[in-house]
């Protein structure tokens, strides 16, 4: 007979908080066999928990502390993920706007000054805080979403349940793989943003001398599609995660088509021998003195070095991810 009553006291536990998990399997299995019969067949015990229903449904249910503005289920993942968040895009935010005013000068030293650079920079930071939390909310509320018309369409049965882990497998951080989805979605489409926007996005002033782009705006146009693609695949890759739980084939897959991808195109863009600007580099020479051929030189050299760091660490991610997935003791589907 196969063991039912565990693998559905473990699907439910799965979802609760790590601390009452052991706790809610003692009590729901003991809840079960007082609702079978002295010798219960297999069919008792899959009656019996279809009475119980969907293990997500009552998972929910177990929660002592009723929140709103995200579902019981995801509100743990949701603060976590969300106080993350906060935290890198405030620092970024910060330090972004101490960098671009320290480095604008076109403004005079003075108390007004002093005013604005203050104000300008806490309303950078507020306003970074605004907007990552509004991104947070609408990924996880798109998140909930999905995971609720996936169980309108799929009918929950009792053979849906997953197995039961063994001790040594590797699981996937749920906060992990939903912070993974909003720091794809931020930096991919802020990168795309960026590009698009080369002319005025990816310049600036140092000693009050505006420089000249970065790019040449007809050599990365081509690439804008594919960038957005790549930010696409990764925010799947997480989701694929998200859904599993655990390091399956499915999940192996994904991440090595995602990075594979990725990696191509990096590749594909840092090479392109018409990338830089001309103008940049001359403005560029012009503050450092060191000649337009050196800095092309030590910029391709960095451009060959951060290629080979991203090669190198996404050959070992590919390979671990496999080696993860093919565990025998590893569960062959994805949880529902």
């Amino acid at each position: 007979m196969k063991d039912w009553i565990e693998r559905y006291t473990y699907d439910v536990a799965r979802r609760l908080p790590e601390q009452n998990r052991a706790e809610v399997r003692r009590e729901l299995d003991a809840n079960i066999k007082d609702m079978l019969p002295d010798h219960p067949t297999e069919e008792d015990i899959k009656k019996a928990l279809a009475t119980l229903g969907h293990p997500r449904v009552l998972a929910a249910n177990y929660r002592t502390k009723q929140r709103y503005l995200i579902s019981p289920e995801w509100m743990d993942d949701y603060l976590q993920v969300l106080k993350i968040v906060l935290i890198v895009f405030g620092s970024i935010a910060l330090v972004s706007g101490i960098l671009t005013r320290m480095l604008d000068g076109t403004t005079e030293f003075s108390f007004e000054w002093i005013g604005e650079f203050v104000g300008g920079t806490i309303a950078d930071v507020w306003n970074a805080l605004i907007g990552a939390f509004a991104v947070v909310t609408l990924i996880f509320a798109g998140i909930e979403a999905g995971t609720k018309s996936q169980s309108v369409k799929c009918a929950w049965k009792v053979e849906d349940l997953p197995e039961v882990p063994k001790g040594n497998t590797k699981k996937i951080s749920r906060t992990e793989s939903i912070l993974g989805i909003v720091l794809s979605a931020v930096f991919g489409f802020l990168w795309v943003y960026l590009l698009y926007h080369n002319q005025t996005m990816l310049t600036g002033y140092v000693d009050g001398v505006r420089f000249s782009p970065i790019f040449v705006d007809a050599a990365i146009r081509p690439y804008i599609p594919f960038f957005v693609v790549g930010a696409v695949l990764s925010i799947a890759s997480h989701y694929v995660r998200l859904l599993s739980g655990r390091y399956t084939l499915s999940v192996a897959t994904v991440d090595t088509v995602e990075k594979v991808f990725s990696l191509g195109l990096g590749i594909l863009f840092l090479t392109n021998a018409n990338l830089l600007n001309p103008a940049f580099l001359s403005d560029m020479d012009a503050v450092l003195n060191l000649g337009v051929d050196t800095l092309s030189g030590y910029i391709g050299n960095a451009a060959t070095g951060i290629l080979v760091l991203s090669s190198i660490g996404a050959l070992v991610d590919i390979i671990s991810t496999w080696v993860k997935a093919m565990k025998k003791d590893a569960p062959k589907e994805t949880a529902k």
